[in-house]
């Protein structure tokens, strides 16, 4: 290791600069090196700024990880510790990849820093990876899966209930037409998310399905409907106000009750959501009482497969609106607007049948609908009972829109308005909102409120014979 003899000076040196100088024994450069090998070299973050790792401090970590409702995973490191360097390409790639679903942040804190934040969470191994979810943010899950990219992602959306294809495990996406089904294909209670403005089922919402789960058994179900996608699931339940979940309890056929725990009582952060969520979950497991239980309402059933489409068509009413009208499975709603104060008993049912009959097989359902007892529904198509016969298509989702027909109500007419619709070639107006149906009682009710008055100013039969009215 030393030279014996003279020792030459480095190129470029004077001997004089050698001067005073012993030279290095062969101890002496083992020694040497071995320091090199041991001393702490200054830190050097293996994180950027500008990466896909969030870089935490003593002084940025309760603001941005404790207080925010995203699911964290955050690296406890040291600069100089080998496994961490191996780590950090791999941790990069999965943060990059959770950040596009927009459901997870990692981070990550530099313990020869943040030397009295690594010591509050007890960290005493480098790396330490902890999963801090909506409901973990006190008491974090340690990580102990595989150190890549594939394993840290696999653990996150495992915790968030999410599929390898963006379906969620814990709370699949309902839609109205499978609302039904969903709600009565078993008698596990079942629970619903109602959202609006959620790119995808908030990870609160599973967090407290996963309470409900036990091994492969599940204890209540729980779903989730996007307000933009699926309007009809929450008009049905009557909700205004997102986000607000239901709990529905089935019984036998399609009988059952739901109860309601709104977005006011849900709360505005995660933690609030995830403590009033399992609290109203418990209770309605426990009994809903007999001044919360509401009736489920009516959703389409599932069509049963046949070889010749059902030909029928049904008198409009306030039980089957959300499903044979608004919500169809059909598609479109085709509403005869028409003189029938007789039920089924006017002059153009035989036509109509005809029609619903030829167009069996199309994405129609037809009903009728009395003019004189549903002025205000008719209204909001532009009509009035003195414009009988009249058809409207109503096409109901996102958008709500209609379209009236002027026409003779004649199977050949009334074919070339239903064809054009079918064709794209039907121009639709925008519904504001979707009419009211007036229940029959109500109806009756304002028959036993009048007083007689008459629309072309007849007089009453007091006025005219002088006779007492007995109220």
């Amino acid at each position: 290791l030393a030279h014996r003899g003279r020792r030459e000076p480095p190129p470029g040196r004077e001997p004089s600069e050698m001067a005073g100088r012993p030279p290095l024994t062969g101890g002496a450069l083992v020694l040497l090196a071995l320091a090199l090998l041991v001393a702490p070299t200054p830190s050097l973050a293996l994180y950027t700024k500008t990466g896909d790792v969030v870089i935490l401090t003593s002084d940025t970590f309760d603001e941005m990880v404790v207080k925010d409702d995203t699911y964290w995973m955050v690296e406890f490191y040291a600069p100089w510790c080998g496994h961490c360097q191996s780590l950090a390409p791999e941790y990069e790639k999965a943060a990059k990849e959770l950040k596009a679903g927009g459901r997870a942040k990692l981070g990550a804190v530099d313990c020869d820093v943040e030397k009295d934040l690594c010591g509050t969470y007890a960290v005493k191994g480098f790396p330490t990876l902890m999963g801090f979810g909506a409901d973990q943010k006190e008491k974090p899950e340690t990580y102990s899966g595989a150190r890549d990219a594939s394993g840290i992602v696999s653990f996150i959306k495992e915790a968030l209930g999410v599929k390898g294809g963006g379906e969620d495990k814990l709370a699949k996406r309902l839609t109205y037409a499978d609302a039904y089904t969903f709600m009565h294909f078993e008698k596990t209670p079942k629970v619903i998310l109602l959202t609006k403005g959620e790119k995808s089922v908030p990870s609160w919402f599973t967090s407290v399905a996963v309470k409900y789960k036990d091994g492969k058994k599940r204890h209540v179900i729980f779903a989730y409907a996007k307000h933009e996608d699926e309007p009809g699931v929450a008009r049905n339940f009557g909700v205004t106000e997102f986000p607000a979940m239901v709990y529905v309890q089935s019984e036998k056929g399609d009988k059952g009750h739901h109860a309601l725990i709104t977005s006011e009582e849900l709360g505005s952060k995660a933690s609030a959501n995830i403590k009033a969520a399992k609290a109203f979950v418990d209770k309605c497991k426990a009994g809903i009482g007999e001044d919360d239980k509401l009736k489920i309402p009516s959703f389409p059933q599932p069509r049963v497969p046949r070889k010749t489409a059902d030909t029928k068509y049904k008198a409009l009413s306030e039980d089957n609106i959300n499903t044979d009208c608004f919500g169809s499975s059909k598609g479109i709603c085709i509403i005869a607007v028409v003189d029938a104060p007789a039920g089924d008993e006017f002059k153009e049912n035989v036509k109509m049948v005809d029609i619903s009959k030829k167009y069996r097989n199309d994405p129609f359902n037809f009903v009728f609908v009395d003019a004189n007892s549903q002025g205000d529904f008719i209204g909001a198509f532009g009509l009035t009972a003195k414009d009988v016969p009249k058809l409207v298509a109503v096409k109901t989702g996102k958008r709500n829109r209609y379209a009236v027909y002027d026409g003779d109500l004649e199977v050949k007419p009334a074919s070339e308005f239903l064809d054009r619709i079918l064709g794209g070639d039907m121009q639709f107006k925008n519904l504001a909102s979707l009419p009211d149906f007036e229940p029959e009682y109500l109806r009756n009710q304002k028959g036993d409120d009048d007083t007689g008055d008459t629309s072309d100013g007849a007089v009453t039969p007091s006025e005219d014979a002088g006779e007492e009215v007995v109220e």
